[in-house]
């Protein structure tokens, strides 16, 4: 508790757009908890300033649910004929909103492309990828681009086992336009990512057209550190640690074939999302952390068509409904050619 009363003054306290405590005020309790400070004289920047750490934890989330279009671009084996090269590419579209302390809203778009081949049990797959997407908390606006490449490495263990890695790694910018007490604030940041996911699964053939997929994977996404200056009246500064986001998959996948040129797809999993936690100071002090850490659970739909039995051509199409931390719908449409 405090044992005596505590008055700020300009030299023992940044002052402006990130405090709302004026010089020569008296500290009291309330005063602290409207201020971010707790009852031991932590200082931290309060709620005005706290957009920063939702708009890169915005950003956080977008890369990291990158993963899940990977998997949905890449062609798996039973669609592959050995030798052959498969070109492929996938366009997504996603409206989501993720609880992290603060509510954000995150609508975006992305694109997986590349080659593929497969001969005895192994495919390899290269791809580049990008995204797009905006973000909203409270009122604060962000923007979020991603641009990288990656590889995906499948391997047939025996008849129904199979285990898979993929690898990414690129640059991702995030821009910010906010208000502080009395200021525009915006800034653009530019970090480098990396990430890596680890697949074991089992399939199962029941009968001539049903076959399943159970699967349990990890995802792994890596931020570098970012330091910068705010767009500010005062200049002030802002930095980024390095953080990283982990996030653990169990589910069961299902498709039935129709006809050689019809399958119908479904999907049921859950996710654990681990870390995700931003880390940052502005001009020394420490931002309140926030993270997308949380329980989701995940249903999908999908449809795949081919022109003719034998033709190069094909076409898969997805819906994804999300419930938990994460909840909204995304739409996938993959592209394939195989020469």
């Amino acid at each position: 508790s405090l044992k005596t009363v505590t008055t700020f003054t300009e030299s023992t306290v940044m002052l402006g757009n990130a405090l709302s405590i004026a010089s020569g005020e008296i500290l009291t309790p309330d005063l602290l908890k409207q201020n971010g400070i707790d009852l031991m004289g932590n200082v931290k920047v309060n709620q005005n300033a706290q957009t920063l750490a939702d708009n890169t934890v915005a950003t956080m989330a977008f890369v990291h649910q990158g993963w899940e279009r990977i998997q949905e671009a890449v062609p798996v084996q039973k669609d592959l004929s050995q030798d052959n090269i498969h070109s492929f590419a996938s366009l997504n579209g996603s409206w989501v909103s993720y609880e992290s302390g603060s509510d954000i809203d995150l609508d975006g778009s992305s694109l997986v492309a590349g080659v593929s081949t497969y001969r005895d049990t192994t495919s390899l797959a290269g791809f580049i990828e990008a995204g797009w997407a905006e973000s909203d908390s409270h009122s604060v606006s962000g923007k979020h681009d991603y641009y990288g490449i990656g590889v995906v490495l499948n391997e047939q263990l025996t008849d129904s086992l199979y285990a898979q890695i993929g690898l990414r790694t690129g640059w991702v910018k995030t821009d910010y336009n906010g208000r502080f007490t009395n200021d525009n604030v915006s800034y653009d940041s530019h970090r480098w990512y990396g990430g890596l996911g680890l697949t074991m699964g089992m399939k199962k053939s029941w009968g001539d057209r049903l076959d399943s997929d159970f699967y349990a994977q990890y995802t792994f996404t890596y931020f570098d550190r970012d330091r910068l200056t705010l767009n500010d009246a005062q200049s002030l500064s802002l930095a980024w640690s390095s953080s990283q986001t982990q996030s653990f998959e169990l589910g069961m996948r299902w498709q039935m074939s129709y006809s050689d040129r019809l399958s119908l797809s479904a999907r049921l999993a859950y996710e654990n999302v681990l870390d995700g936690v931003t880390d940052g100071q502005l001009n020394g002090l420490n931002l309140q952390e926030v993270d997308i850490e949380g329980h989701n659970g995940i249903m999908q739909l999908g449809v795949l068509f081919k022109p003719s039995k034998q033709s190069p051509v094909s076409l898969k199409m997805s819906t994804n409904g999300y419930v938990g931390s994460r909840e909204g719908i995304s739409a996938d449409m993959t592209l394939q050619y195989e020469f």
